[in-house]
């Protein structure tokens, strides 16, 4: 996630990486393959699929002309790139999307994510669609943040998150401990 350039805004959302964790216990990624993906035929929606993730199997089949499956992606950054949204869990993945500049709409799937969901949303880096766990309308709203996501905010988002990381961050860390 070094040395990546602005992300470049296309006029039109084409491209839609999901994150949903390792092993997706809120089943994120079928809610959204059963409710957001028909919605979005011009989209193409790219689930990241973890490892540890019990229901592989039943998720392959689910796979079509706008649901595709990356399982244990070895190139998370090319990815992201690839895409001109992303949707994901409040984790570190956050700051990866922030030096990839990929307009991103977060949610809560764990307690310790709130916080950073909230100061992401209230800085205006990226959106907040709430706790997934306990937010019976939680796909709802990412589909009507997504519908809502005009090109100059999704201009804005990009350049308030490569604003926030620059991908630098590990090399400032190595010459303050060899200080």
């Amino acid at each position: 996630f070094k040395n990546i350039p602005k992300h470049i805004i296309q006029e039109n959302i084409t491209n839609v990486v999901v994150s949903a964790g390792g092993s997706d216990p809120e089943r994120i990624t079928e809610k959204f393959i059963e409710n957001v993906c028909p919605r979005w035929t011009n989209v193409v929606f790219h689930f990241v699929i973890g490892s540890l993730n019990p229901r592989i199997k039943k998720l392959k089949g689910l796979e079509n002309i706008n649901v595709v499956l990356h399982i244990n992606e070895k190139n998370m950054s090319k990815l992201m790139q690839n895409c001109d949204v992303a949707i994901s869990a409040a984790g570190t993945t956050l700051y990866e999307l922030c030096a990839c500049g990929i307009p991103t709409i977060t949610y809560i799937l764990a307690d310790n994510q709130v916080l950073a969901a909230k100061e992401f949303e209230r800085q205006m880096i990226m959106l907040n669609a709430g706790d997934c766990r306990s937010n019976k309308y939680f796909v709802e709203k990412c589909n009507n943040l997504l519908n809502d996501l005009t090109t100059d905010k999704r201009r804005m988002l990009s350049a308030n998150m490569q604003n926030l990381v620059d991908g630098c961050g590990a090399e400032r860390i190595a010459e303050l401990l060899m200080k």
